[in-house]
């Protein structure tokens, strides 16, 4: 577990570490759809959540599935 002592760090945490689909098509210069295109080919993996209606991902997984997609260009 995260060692995460108030909430100040916690947004932080947030902040720096965990991405929302319309950050990650920013990022990525691609549409929603190509990002659920990603997902169901599971290329990327969004965080277990059971909120319907938003899809949280790490940062360190968004960067590694951009940088495998620059090695297949």
């Amino acid at each position: 577990m995260f060692p995460i002592k108030d909430i100040n760090e916690l947004r932080e945490f947030f902040k720096n570490e965990i991405m929302t689909t319309t950050q990650v098509t920013k990022y990525l210069n691609v549409s929603r759809t190509a990002v659920k295109k990603a997902i169901t080919a599971k290329k990327l993996n969004p965080l277990p959540l059971e909120t319907g209606n938003i899809t949280l991902f790490l940062r360190k997984e968004v960067e590694e599935y951009k940088q495998n997609r620059r090695k297949r260009k």
